[in-house]
């Protein structure tokens, strides 16, 4: 996986890229690679308030014969009163 896209409907929030990761991520997050804080990317660069939906996409380099298995993702929600 070399690059993950995070959008809230059709606004980019952020992308985390020059990731280089590969392997077996199904059973502990590991923060800054299989697990990210998501911030707006633009200034103030402030935890974004989800307007439309998460979105989540992913850029996958394959070498060669690879096989690819998605388990589950998902979302923690902060939400203020």
């Amino acid at each position: 996986m070399e690059e993950i896209q995070i959008w809230d409907g059709a606004k980019r929030i952020n992308v985390f890229s020059g990731l280089t990761n590969s392997g077996d991520f199904t059973f502990a997050p590991i923060p800054g690679v299989s697990a990210f804080h998501v911030v707006d990317e633009s200034p103030p660069k402030s935890t974004h308030t989800m307007n439309y939906g998460l979105n989540i996409g992913m850029k996958i380099n394959f070498i060669g014969d690879s096989e690819i298995q998605f388990f589950s993702a998902g979302a923690s929600f902060i939400t203020s009163d």
